[in-house]
């Protein structure tokens, strides 16, 4: 989809991928476990929303009003958490890390 896009420099098609499409946006009406962060400063917020069977996620979602970094990133991590146990998604955040690189 983005083949003829000059990435920024540092930024790897997958990031841009999230940006433009986010994955998992919106609220999970039958969640069994909500979080909720906010910036006070800023004002912004990331509303994580899971779906958690026997230890498995089955499913993620999120909302935020937060910038464009924040939207990638709850694209990326749900993507990464869901279909694993809840140990995997306690260990993702250095994962995330690694991935985001110098965004």
């Amino acid at each position: 989809m983005f083949e003829n896009v000059k990435m920024p420099e540092g930024m790897n098609p997958e990031t841009l991928q999230h940006l433009m499409s986010p994955n998992n946006y919106g609220k999970l009406e039958n969640h069994s476990g909500v979080g909720v962060a906010m910036d006070e400063k800023s004002g912004e917020y990331v509303i994580f929303y899971l779906l958690v069977e026997e230890d498995l996620i089955k499913d993620a979602k999120f909302t935020t009003n937060g910038c464009q970094d924040t939207l990638v990133i709850g694209s990326m991590f749900s993507d990464m958490i869901i279909g694993n146990d809840i140990s995997y998604g306690q260990g993702a955040i250095k994962k995330m890390q690694d991935k985001l690189g110098v965004m």
